[in-house]
């Protein structure tokens, strides 16, 4: 695979107008992505009517709350903040469910 940059030249002379932008932070087009679940440890199966919520790192006010059930994987794109703590808090289990964790920190790069 070749990277680079194309560009006219004529008569010696650039012809075409050439930008380069270099990013600092991600974009809804190179941000991290992350999918989220609970699964039996044992079995990898899912596990049903666990109720999670995922928190933005630079806005508490941003939450989603979401259960197992209806929603046995969430996928969250464009994490945008870098160098920043993703939370996801268990909320609610099933009566008798053992859980190891009960808040996950994600730390996207």
């Amino acid at each position: 695979m070749w990277y680079g940059i194309r560009f006219k030249v004529e008569n010696g002379l650039q012809r075409d107008k050439v930008i380069i932008l270099i990013e600092d932070a991600p974009t809804a087009e190179t941000a991290c992505s992350a999918d989220i679940s609970v699964v039996d440890e044992a079995t990898g199966e899912p596990i049903k009517d666990v109720q999670l919520k995922f928190v933005c790192p630079k806005s508490n006010s941003y939450s989603y709350t979401w259960n197992t059930t209806e929603i046995p994987v969430m996928k969250y794109d464009n994490l945008l903040y870098t160098n920043s703590n993703y939370k996801v808090f268990v909320q609610d289990a099933p009566r008798g469910l053992r859980l190891l964790l009960s808040e996950l920190s994600v730390l996207v790069h």
